[in-house]
């Protein structure tokens, strides 16, 4: 899954198992992925749930981007569906750096509100890297845009795509940019095989 010296990360490559992950080494495991609970009650059970934090712990991610989830909601029995997964596979992380996760605006009715969402992505990111102190930004999530638009805005405040294909459909959705002094050459599109509604999770291994 890994290029070579001149090649670019692999993480809108064809989508891949979460075995076929590469070896963590010394880097620390990222994955955005969609919970799922506002498309339908068989993503909104205990069951689902516990699969999704197998996904999670299959992949060996200690940073978790949710979208879509509920707290206190009668449709997912009230749980806090974030917490009842992340507190099963969430791990230490000593490295110091900002993470952002996001859920953008969906669908055309939305595109005006995605592009100022975007367009306030852009200064966080210029204001991480000017600090003080100066951070490095992993922003992660489901975008709801391709990754041509998302790069206008993203790419010009010195982020790049690391996950998410080039495709303008919902299966390039969920995407992982990042500042450029973070080692993500490791990076996939995780198969979620029916957990979510989403096909795909991203997943950057973070150095």
């Amino acid at each position: 899954m890994s290029g070579g010296a001149n090649e670019g990360p692999s993480g809108y490559s064809k989508p891949v198992h979460a075995d076929e992950l590469p070896d963590l080494q010394n880097g620390t495991g990222g994955l955005t992925l969609n919970l799922a609970n506002g498309a339908g009650s068989e993503y909104r059970t205990a069951k689902n749930r516990e699969e999704q934090a197998e996904l999670i712990r299959e992949t060996g991610a200690t940073i978790a981007g949710f979208q879509e989830v509920d707290i206190g909601v009668d449709r997912s029995g009230n749980a806090n569906t974030a917490l009842d997964i992340a507190r099963r596979v969430v791990g230490p992380d000593g490295q110091e750096k900002s993470i952002i996760n996001v859920h953008l605006a969906a669908g055309k009715e939305g595109a005006g509100l995605r592009e100022k969402q975007l367009q306030f992505l852009a200064e966080v990111a210029r204001a991480e890297a000017k600090g003080p102190p100066a951070r490095e930004l992993v922003v992660m999530g489901d975008f709801n845009d391709s990754t041509e638009n998302v790069g206008k805005a993203l790419e010009g405040a010195g982020l790049h795509r690391v996950v998410g294909g080039k495709k303008a459909n919902g299966d390039n959705f969920d995407q992982v940019w990042v500042s450029g002094g973070l080692d993500t050459h490791n990076a996939a599109q995780v198969k979620t095989d029916g957990v979510s509604d989403h096909a795909h999770a991203g997943y950057p291994i973070i150095r």
